[in-house]
């Protein structure tokens, strides 16, 4: 009698623990039919990229090879399906996966692949188009209104079109000592979902290329696909974690806690954005910076025809393969004449904590550290209204700079009237090994929305 009573309370009390702890059926692998209980993950991810090109293999070679470097819980939750375009993809097929890449010129001489794309968008799925593209062209083939994120309650819009800052904004400024020009918003990849709860909602991404004798070269679909598959592996990362962290909060008197489903011992942060700026030696990644950033606005001051803005941003410059990250740069440009900046920080300095300091509408102030005690320089203007910086290395440390956080601020005002506060944010990366050197860059202009 006391066998059949702990035969059933047994059964109960696993029974329980299966359904509240789904992911232990996982590490079984057991089958139901043909369908793995992995299947059923909900960070699970099919990515289906398309090529404009016939690769003969080579493609599902770097993809085979890059997989092989993610984590074993990653590899489990991704399908990659690798396509040429005369393999004839069904348009009415795209709509069974959660991440699609095209090529954009593909996806502008197909008016039936647009439509498909633009439900499918809707529908939540993420659609990569790369190859050279910009917000405006992102936003018309794909039938949406705006490119836009929110982060703190707040919506921050990509790529607002010239027509509006032509009526709204006034001139660019003159500025002779910019770096870049207008053509620098066309992106290597861009990465976007309606879904506002994803991980990396938005992704842009900038590849430069260098080869022998330090020549560039152009950005191929080898480099592309790479860039796709680690923003897709990151949020399939994040949303195991995720995901494991709600399974750990459902515990029975702790009896009965669920394996440790995280990816890794460090946690990857959720972020509704990233913005990259990848150095390629050849076809090797040995070099990126990672942007993230908030705009912020004033509390008002009285000032009946300005309101204050500052931007934070947050960039990691890093390395893979031995390489060294020598320098990172960072460019906060107030672009619209009827704009004026205020103030940046940090100013120069060759050890942490590198400061910041705003005044009323303010009242910022705060001391960030980075891993070596970089040296910041400042080479910002107040005439020109940009802030600027150079971070290089204090020490003779093998890596240089990777893996240091730059934390700088930019504050200005801006015409209530225009009804935008823009500004623009660029990151350089420079990087070198045994006497050779790549380099990275990424610039993107985004905007507070009083709507």
């Amino acid at each position: 009698m006391k066998k059949v009573v702990f035969g059933t309370l047994g059964s109960v009390i696993v029974a329980g623990a299966l359904i509240l702890n789904p992911y232990s059926m996982n590490l079984v692998n057991q089958k139901f039919g043909e369908e793995t209980a992995e299947a059923k993950l909900p960070y699970k991810r099919d990515l289906l990229f398309v090529s404009d090109k016939n690769t003969d293999g080579n493609l599902e070679t770097i993809v085979s090879e890059d997989m092989k470097n993610k984590d074993a819980k990653v590899k489990k939750a991704m399908k990659v399906n690798v396509k040429n375009k005369k393999d004839q993809v069904a348009v009415s097929s795209i709509s069974e996966y959660e991440d699609l890449a095209y090529n954009v010129e593909e996806v502008k001489n197909n008016k039936k692949l647009q439509k498909e794309l633009s439900k499918a968008l809707k529908n939540g799925a993420k659609v990569y188009l790369y190859g050279g593209v910009t917000f405006e062209e992102y936003k018309e083939l794909l039938g949406v209104k705006e490119v836009a994120i929110k982060k703190e309650g707040k919506k921050f819009r990509f790529g607002v079109d010239e027509k509006e800052m032509e009526t709204k904004k006034g001139e660019l400024k003159d500025n002779p000592n910019a770096l870049t020009s207008e053509d620098d918003f066309t992106y290597d990849v861009i990465g976007y979902t309606l879904d506002e709860k994803e991980h990396n909602q938005l992704m842009v991404s900038n590849i430069s290329v260098s080869g022998e004798s330090n020549k560039e070269l152009p950005a191929t679909n080898d480099h592309y696909v790479q860039e796709i598959l680690d923003s897709t592996a990151e949020t399939v990362d994040v949303e195991e974690q995720e995901y494991a962290a709600s399974l750990e909060s459902k515990g029975i008197f702790n009896w009965f806690k669920p394996e440790k489903a995280t990816a890794s011992s460090k946690a990857v942060k959720s972020s509704p954005s990233r913005i990259y700026a990848n150095a390629y030696w050849n076809k090797t990644k040995v070099g990126w910076t990672v942007t993230d950033w908030v705009l912020h606005r004033g509390v008002s001051d009285g000032d009946s025809k300005y309101d204050y803005f500052f931007v934070e941003d947050n960039t990691t410059i890093s390395t893979a393969g031995g390489w060294r990250a020598d320098k990172l740069k960072t460019d906060h440009d107030i672009p619209y004449s009827d704009d004026f900046i205020r103030d940046w920080d940090p100013g120069s300095s060759t050890k942490g904590p590198y400061s910041i300091s705003f005044s009323a509408p303010f009242g910022v102030s705060f001391g960030f550290n980075m891993s070596g005690d970089p040296n910041v320089k400042d080479i910002g203007s107040q005439q020109y209204d940009y802030g600027r910086w150079e971070v290089t290395n204090n020490h003779l440390i093998t890596f240089g700079i990777s893996g240091a956080r730059f934390k700088p601020h930019t504050s200005w005002r801006s015409e209530q009237a225009d009804k935008y506060a823009i500004v623009d944010v660029q990151e350089w990366g420079s990087f070198s090994r045994s006497g050779i050197k790549a380099s990275s860059h990424v610039k993107v202009r985004v905007s507070y929305s009083y709507k």
